[in-house]
C-alpha cells in the first residue's frame, strides 16, 4: 500500500498542487434549462437569497484534526477488496479495489447513497480535489468527484449537502452543480469537454472551492496524455446564493452503475 500525507507548506504547494433515472436528476431537468444562461458564460453570480440572511450558512468552528490541513493522496495500490486507508462507504459494500483502481460494484444506487469519501475529522473548508477517472464504456456512470459534503447530512441514506463536479449522460460536457439536502442538484455551471469523453483515455476531474461570501468555484477536466495532463475543459462560477455552503466538509467521488468508471490516483489539497 502507498499511501502519502505530506505537510502543507508554500513549498509543497509550489511543487505540485495540481463523481441520472433518479441519478439524482443529473441527466437533464428544469434545473439545467434555468442554468442556461449561466452556461453560455461558462461564469455565473448568484444573487443573494432575500428569504434567507447572508450568512445563513457562515462556517462553524474549526474541530476538525491537523489531517485537514494535510495534503492527502491515495493511489490505491494495495490488495483487492475492501477500500480501507480511513475511506468511508455510505453504502457499505458499494465499492472495491481491483488491480489497483476503484471501481463500484452496485448497479444503479442513488449517487447520493454511493459516496466513497475521507473521514469527517478530515473536513476542510478550502481544497481542491482530484481523482483520475477512466471510463469502461461510452455513456460511463456519471463519474464525479465533490467537496465541503457536510458532516450533519453525509450519513442522510438519501441526503447530502457538497459541491460536485460530474460529467452527465451527454460525454460531451462537465458539470459543477450545488447538492442540497435530499432534493434534485442545482446546476451552476455546464461547460464543453473537447474532445468528448471515451473509453480510449483516461481523464483527470479538478474541483476548487473557496471562500463562503461568496463561494468560489472551478473545475476543469484534463486529458491524459504520454506527457501529462491536457485540459478539456474548464469553468469558474460564483455560488452567491443563500443556499450556498460556506462550512468546511468532506471530499470523496460517488457516481452510478457498476463497473462502468475506474478511480485512481486521488487528492486532496487544502488551500
Amino acid at each position: 500500500m502507498v499511501r502519502a500525507v505530506l505537510a502543507l507548506s508554500s513549498s509543497a504547494l509550489l511543487a505540485g498542487c495540481a463523481l441520472f433515472t433518479d441519478f439524482g436528476g443529473f441527466s437533464s431537468g428544469a434545473e439545467g434549462a434555468d442554468a442556461s444562461a449561466d452556461v453560455a458564460a461558462n461564469e455565473t453570480s448568484g444573487e443573494l437569497d432575500a428569504s434567507e440572511p447572508p450568512d445563513a450558512d457562515a462556517p462553524e468552528a474549526d474541530t476538525a484534526s491537523d489531517a485537514s490541513s494535510q495534503i492527502f493522496v491515495d493511489d490505491f495500490n494495495r490488495a483487492d477488496g475492501v477500500i480501507g486507508n480511513g475511506w468511508v462507504e455510505k453504502t457499505a459494500g458499494s465499492w472495491a479495489i481491483s488491480t489497483g483502481v476503484v471501481v463500484p460494484l452496485v448497479a444503479d444506487i442513488n449517487y447520493r447513497r454511493h459516496l466513497l469519501y475521507r473521514p469527517t475529522t478530515e473536513d476542510v473548508l478550502d481544497v481542491e480535489v482530484s481523482v483520475e477517472v477512466t471510463p469502461n464504456q461510452s455513456q460511463p456512470g456519471y463519474p464525479q468527484i465533490f467537496a465541503r459534503a457536510r458532516p450533519l447530512d453525509i450519513a442522510n441514506p438519501e441526503s447530502y449537502d457538497g459541491y460536485i463536479l460530474y460529467v452527465p449522460g451527454n460525454a460531451a460536457e462537465a458539470v459543477i452543480t450545488r447538492q442540497r439536502g435530499p432534493e434534485t442538484h442545482t446546476p451552476l455551471s455546464t461547460f464543453a469537454v473537447n474532445p468528448a469523453i471515451n473509453t480510449a483515455n483516461s481523464y483527470r476531474f479538478v474541483l476548487t472551492v473557496k471562500g463562503t461570501t461568496p463561494v468560489e468555484l472551478a473545475g476543469r477536466i484534463e486529458r491524459k496524455t504520454l506527457n501529462g495532463f491536457d485540459v478539456i475543459g474548464e469553468t469558474k462560477v460564483v455560488d452567491g446564493t443563500g443556499e450556498r455552503i460556506g462550512v468546511p466538509g468532506s471530499v470523496g467521488v460517488s457516481g452510478n452503475g457498476s463497473l462502468k468508471f475506474r478511480y485512481d490516483n486521488f487528492r486532496r489539497t487544502p488551500l
